[in-house]
Formats: C-alpha cells, structure tokens, sequence
C-alpha cells in the first residue's frame, strides 16, 4: 500500500498523449477534467469506412496499398517481359 502512495505518476511521451486525445476526440474514451468536443455519429461512421477500406475517398487506407500492390505487380511484369526481349534479343 504505501508503494502505490509514494510512487509517482506515470510521464505521458508525446505520442502516447496524442493517442489518448484522439481517443477522446473519437469518443472512445473520455479524459478526466476535460471537456473536449468529440466527433458525431456520421463522422465516426466515415472514419470507420474510410479506416476499413470501404470508403470511396483519397484516405481509404486499405484501397491505396491494394492499387500499390496492384502497380508494383504491373510493374513486376513489365521489367520480366523487358529482361525476356532483352535476352531473346542477345540470343539472336
């Protein structure tokens, strides 16, 4: 018990202050002493679509690695088909 009376406080980095405001902010959680304006219904609902790739803005996250990947694979393919041409040409 007097462990817990004379230890101190837990310091907050920066990045960990940051999460528990957007926490708050997103109304997840609420900070203690504050009074904060937190996000409404349908921005939370856009923010979850948009975070699990159902939206249809620039901020889908999982739609922008899906078409990254997509054009790497392009990519990928291209340099192959050039290295063949490339070999076949040598070979002739």
């Amino acid at each position: 018990m007097s462990a817990a009376i004379t230890s101190q406080p837990k310091k907050l980095n920066t990045l960990e202050k940051s999460k528990m405001d957007w926490e708050a902010y997103k109304g997840n959680t609420s900070l203690p002493n504050e009074k904060k304006e937190t996000m409404s219904a349908s921005e939370r609902e856009e923010l979850e679509a948009q975070t699990q790739g159902g939206g249809s803005g620039l901020g889908d996250v999982k739609g922008y690695l899906h078409r990254k990947e997509f054009l790497d694979r392009v990519q990928d393919r291209i340099n192959a088909q050039e290295y063949e041409a490339h070999v076949s040409k040598r070979r002739s």
